[in-house]
């Protein structure tokens, strides 16, 4: 059985982020936002995860954006955790793409049927602390994300009803491609939500 993804663990890659940024990086950095209700929070960094054929005409992949104070860890190539305090979301969607999420409007699919542009599941946390395990989760359970660049650089957006959230994200994706190792009899490399990782009740 499939774990999802997220927020917790041990400081790696402190820094490594921001070492070298020009004005320009910071000022395009700084377009890019988390906005629940109305307050507004920082997302400064993502990672796309490809698990490949869902064993249809779709391709599954994890989606994870995360505010500066996050730092993201590596184990053997593969995203294992994060750790720090902050503000994030996360989505498991279906492209047609085997490369790549397509450009287009996702829609959030009850019936978690693995059709192409929908995602099944998301969730979010807002000032969250992975050591002290305190701050605010959320589900998300409807709204539109839309991809609207995925070249190098990845341009994304989110409007959705639920508790008035949306967010938009530009700007390049840590990218870890599971697809030749994940067929139907095997299990998922390890992937957990938010919630999961953040140990949410």
């Amino acid at each position: 059985m499939e774990k999802l993804k997220t927020l917790a663990i041990a400081i790696l890659l402190s820094g490594f982020l921001f070492v070298g940024c020009s004005k320009e990086e910071n000022d395009h950095h700084s377009s890019n936002y988390l906005k629940l209700g109305g307050s507004k929070y920082d997302l400064q960094q993502g990672v796309l995860e490809n698990f490949g054929s869902k064993g249809n005409s779709s391709n599954k992949f994890n989606l994870t954006l995360l505010s500066a104070g996050f730092t993201i860890h590596e184990f053997d190539e593969v995203f294992d955790s994060i750790s720090g305090t902050g503000h994030g979301v996360y989505f498991v969607l279906y492209s047609s793409s085997s490369e790549k999420l397509e450009i287009g409007d996702y829609v959030y699919d009850s019936y978690a049927s693995g059709e192409s542009k929908s995602y099944d599941y998301a969730d979010g946390v807002i000032n969250y602390n992975t050591q002290t395990e305190e701050g605010s989760y959320l589900e998300i359970t409807n709204g539109t994300l839309s991809i609207l660049q995925n070249s190098e650089t990845y341009e994304i957006s989110f409007n959705g009803t639920d508790d008035d959230i949306s967010f938009y994200y530009k700007g390049s994706l840590n990218d870890y491609d599971y697809s030749e190792h994940v067929s139907e009899s095997t299990a998922y490399p390890k992937s957990i939500t938010l919630k999961a990782e953040l140990r949410i009740q």
